[in-house]
């Protein structure tokens, strides 16, 4: 009758069952028939068969909450309101208390457990509150970052199309002067009257370069080289915008990026450029290749030439949310491979959060001394 009440006054709480095997298993038990329905539908037994360290059930379905259970599922424990966890069936029922909530016991005769899942979470919440403060401002940060890669991004191709503006204008002056000059007038003056442009250089120190684009000596050819100049500046110009934020558009990087193209990080004798080169000292351990959003991964390979396995070293870069831009560690994982990890706000995402709520005590600390984290 206990384990009755215990379904009929808590409908949400099957004891080994995953909240997200609840709607699945809760389906095979008939309240009014008091009837159970094994997973593989083989038989219907009573309620009050379950958990009662006998196996009825074929596939171990009615023993979900003992050591009976089958072995390919794991027993979960609740924890509420702390971490919930799965463990292996051995540990079911063995005197341990594993789970803090006391539920792997629960049909253990001869052993209660203390719940002390409230107690183990104080100092858990205290963490956790802390490193959400660094996550939030991480997202919060990632949100500015995208919206500034947007602005740069726009503001850069309205500079790029005034640049080819103003080079098309140029153009057409250029042949306005072409078709309206003479041959004559095409002549540079300079060269009808090589004396003059010499004495005239001399006596008032005119360059070589001003006399090249010098309207009075050399007339109508001295304005369209003065133009053809001017055009030479602004391709220039477009094309050290365009070469700044061509990995952005070729490697189709998120926008937020954008700010960050060549932002170096630093650690130790290692130095990464973010999406150019990675550097151990002055070597080179990898060149930019590819960068996997999903998986939030760098790849930087054809580094400096490695005999040992004949090709340029590799560095494998894993990006993770942090409120500020950081070069945690390197490890060489092999020869002439190595490893990174890198802290930075332009990752951080909703699931962040949900991943460091899941994390027990023990992971938090962990996650604080790994990333340095001192406040």
């Amino acid at each position: 009758m206990f384990l009755f009440s215990l379904i009929c006054v808590d409908m949400i709480f099957y004891p080994g069952v995953s909240i997200e095997s609840y709607p699945f298993h809760q389906k095979h038990i008939n309240i009014a028939d008091q009837t159970f329905t094994c997973y593989d539908h083989s038989k219907v037994i009573p309620l009050s068969k379950l958990n009662d360290h006998h196996r009825d059930c074929d596939d171990g379905s009615d023993e979900l909450g003992t050591a009976e259970g089958p072995e390919d599922i794991p027993f979960f424990c609740k924890n509420t309101p702390y971490i919930s966890q799965f463990v292996n069936r051995s540990q079911v029922g063995n005197g341990e208390c594993i789970c803090c909530d006391g539920s792997d016991e629960m049909f253990n005769p001869n052993v209660q457990c203390p719940n002390t899942c409230a107690e183990l979470d104080k100092p858990r919440h205290l963490l956790l509150n802390k490193l959400k403060g660094v996550y939030y401002n991480g997202i919060k940060h990632k949100s500015i970052a995208e919206s500034e890669g947007y602005r740069l991004f726009n503001r850069t191709q309205k500079t790029i199309h005034d640049y080819s503006d103003r080079i098309n204008k140029l153009q057409k002056e250029i042949e306005l002067i072409q078709e309206n000059s003479t041959l004559m007038e095409m002549l540079p003056i300079a060269q009808q009257y090589p004396i003059i442009a010499k004495l005239w250089k001399l006596l008032f120190f005119i360059k070589n370069d001003d006399l090249t684009y010098s309207d009075v000596f050399n007339g109508a050819q001295g304005k369209i080289n003065n133009l053809e100049r001017k055009i030479n500046n602004y391709n220039n110009s477009i094309q050290a915008i365009q070469s700044k934020y061509a990995i952005i558009k070729e490697h189709d990087l998120p926008i937020q990026f954008t700010p960050l193209v060549n932002v170096s990080f630093p650690w130790k004798e290692y130095n990464m450029l973010l999406f150019k080169e990675f550097f151990k000292g002055q070597t080179s351990i990898g060149k930019f290749k590819a960068f996997n959003e999903d998986s939030r991964t760098i790849f930087y390979e054809d580094g400096e030439y490695c005999p040992e396995i004949n090709e340029g070293m590799k560095t494998i870069v894993n990006l993770e949310c942090w409120n500020e831009g950081l070069l945690f560690e390197v490890v060489e994982k092999s020869k002439c491979l190595y490893e990174a990890r890198v802290g930075t706000q332009e990752v951080c995402d909703a699931k962040d959060l949900m991943m460091l709520s899941n994390m027990t005590h023990k992971e938090l600390i962990a996650l604080k001394e790994r990333n340095g984290f001192r406040k």
